[in-house]
């Protein structure tokens, strides 16, 4: 069976700013989201917010301030690229393209142990990418 990451979420404010605190079920989906957090950090085509700590089972990012958003909408639309990203193969996918697929892969296949048991989905589809 594989397990996605079910997390809970909520906006606080501490010191003056706006935190994003989620919290984790195991460390392993915390260890996944700081993998991604770390990959896409100085990447322009996805804003990333920074970190402001974790522990082993909770995240605190600084809120990213956008124009108003229609909360239900926002998490509508983060389904979709994840789920996007589950159920299509790399090659398909615009926003990785653009990538420097080399470099990606290498850094993923550096950490595939933090996919436990999706390990071998990841592998095969950045296999099926590096070979176009």
């Amino acid at each position: 069976m594989v397990e996605w990451n079910r997390n809970t979420s909520r906006i606080c404010e501490t010191g003056g700013e706006r935190i994003v605190s989620k919290d984790y079920q195991k460390p392993i989906f915390l260890q996944r989201e700081l993998f991604f957090y770390d990959l896409f950090q100085e990447n322009s085509l996805i804003k990333t917010p920074k970190i402001c700590g974790f522990d082993r089972f909770n995240l605190q990012t600084y809120f990213i301030e956008t124009e108003k958003k229609d909360i239900l909408q926002t998490v509508t639309e983060w389904a979709k690229v994840h789920s996007y990203f589950i159920k299509n193969p790399i090659e398909n996918s615009r926003l990785l393209i653009q990538h420097d697929l080399k470099e990606v892969t290498s850094y993923v296949l550096k950490n595939i142990n933090l996919f436990s048991e999706i390990s071998p989905i990841v592998k095969e589809r950045l296999s099926i990418a590096k070979n176009k």
